[in-house]
């Protein structure tokens, strides 16, 4: 998105421009405070300091130069800044010099070198205490979790007391470099798991805190868990960024009135094996996780003659593979949102689930580039607040490893590459990429309608509503593939 319309429109006290930064530069920014606190503070003071850098550029937008760098740099100095500010705090309140706490830091063995997105966890409830952690290992490094853990909860930044005489079991704590696997943690000896399957408020839940060197800032490892009431849990990257592996029907599970309709065409092409999963509601929590877990099981089976064939979509970082939403062209989606606004009405996110929160890939961390279309809770004024409609899913497969006989599996569907071209949309000399929503659903605006009716969302979803969305489906599904670009 163009930074000078971002700040103009934050200079006019535009929430959705400041909310769209936030989400953009959250985990980048906590990576920037991380290194400098990782011996001596919390993740609650690092959290502070990445909330004042965007409390910072809300309440003085005019000090940022664009002709002095990008915006993702200068909020990265702030950060930065604030770190040391706080890092001097803690240090005279401990009464510990500088110089001894940077002799303490050269004493502590060094970490496996990860970075914040060499790693991806998705978790899956299991009951009775048991959560099935999938750990992607982006890296060319091993992986050896340490048998400890911390299990926080969001809104209060408070770690659940564990009980006095119980351990955590783990098993599967190893993985290797380049390769996915599963490790399975049982919490029902150290903690009270009725307290943990009891519901909190609405926009809370908990969040497990792993390390592969004693929790160290910037080497601890954040996975958010739904015990059965909680929220959706998508893919949770590095270092304490809880992320969008959802879609944006997450936090309106509460609300839900109708249950999971999946286009019936779709549900004709999904094996018979694997329908059961389709068919389960999961806009409701209480079904989520359990079919979640017991579909990755019987899709293991069902892929298990094609061996290595099958292969991982995956997610390009640094730089990142992106589809360019700025709206540079001047498209008009919706007469009542004034012309420099209009970029604000489509958006992008990383997803692992579709809008009813069936798995895209056979993995719950493997993702998609979803574009939204953001439709107005008020009446075409997105301060009032918007419902991001998830329409365009774009999967990207690595060049090099596609083979003769290699096959994808998508959305319970497993496809040869030759059936795939028809979803190519963008190839360079590393990447090819497809947009699949005709995997998903027959219909754009059935499908929207559909959804938002059963979410409860439907209440300003009026023609007018509706041809903004066509009209976003229509640009992006015709022209995403031209827009996609390279960002760092």
């Amino acid at each position: 998105m163009n930074e000078k319309k971002l700040i103009d429109a934050i200079q006019n006290r535009d929430e959705s421009a400041a909310a769209y930064v936030i989400d953009r530069y959250s985990r980048l920014l906590w990576s920037a405070a991380a290194p400098v606190l990782r011996n001596i503070g919390t993740a609650e003071d690092l959290e502070e300091c990445v909330a004042d850098a965007f409390v910072y550029l809300w309440e003085h937008p005019e000090k940022f130069d664009l002709a002095r760098g990008s915006l993702k740099s200068w909020l990265a100095m702030i950060v930065r800044s604030r770190a040391i500010d706080r890092y001097r705090q803690l240090v005279k309140r401990q009464t510990v010099s500088i110089e001894d706490a940077l002799l303490q830091t050269e004493m502590i063995p060094e970490a496996p070198g990860l970075e914040e997105d060499d790693l991806a966890l998705a978790t899956v409830y299991e009951g009775e205490g048991i959560v099935q952690i999938t750990v992607q290992n982006r890296s060319d490094k091993d992986l050896d979790f340490e048998e400890q853990l911390k299990v926080m909860q969001w809104n209060t930044s408070k770690e659940v007391e564990p009980k006095e005489d119980g351990d955590v079991i783990f098993l599967g704590t190893s993985i290797p470099a380049g390769e996915t696997g599963t490790m399975t943690i049982n919490l029902s000896l150290a903690y009270d798991v009725k307290l943990l399957e009891t519901p909190l408020e609405k926009g809370d839940h908990y969040y497990l805190v792993l390390t592969n060197n004693g929790f160290l800032l910037g080497q601890d490892w954040h996975c958010s868990v739904d015990f059965g009431g909680n929220r959706q849990t998508g893919e949770d990257a590095a270092t304490g960024s809880d992320t969008s592996g959802t879609s944006g029907s997450d936090e309106l599970s509460g609300s839900v009135r109708a249950e999971t309709k999946i286009d019936p065409a779709v549900l004709q092409r999904i094996p018979e094996q694997l329908r059961f999963y389709f068919e389960t509601d999961s806009l409701g929590t209480e079904n989520r996780s359990r079919s979640a877990g017991e579909y990755v099981e019987a899709v293991r089976q069902y892929l298990l003659p094609y061996g290595d064939r099958v292969l991982m979509p995956v997610t390009p970082y640094d730089p990142r593979l992106i589809v360019n939403t700025d709206n540079s062209e001047q498209v008009t989606f919706d007469e009542r949102v004034d012309a420099d606004r209009q970029y604000l009405l489509a958006g992008e996110h990383l997803y692992s689930v579709d809008a009813w929160f069936k798995m895209i890939g056979r993995y719950p961390m493997e993702e998609a580039l979803t574009l939204e279309a953001y439709i107005s809770d008020g009446w075409g004024d997105l301060n009032d607040g918007f419902i991001g409609v998830p329409l365009l899913y774009i999967v990207t497969y690595e060049i090099s490893a596609i083979r003769e006989d290699s096959l994808a599996f998508l959305y319970g569907q497993l496809l040869d590459f030759t059936e795939m071209e028809e979803y190519k949309i963008y190839e360079d000399e590393k990447y090819s990429c497809y947009e699949i929503s005709p995997l998903l659903y027959t219909d754009a605006a059935e499908y929207a309608r559909t959804w938002l009716e059963a979410t409860g969302q439907d209440g300003t979803y009026d023609e007018a509503a509706e041809q903004r969305l066509l009209n976003i489906y229509n640009y992006y599904k015709e022209n995403a593939g031209r827009l996609m670009e390279y960002v760092e």
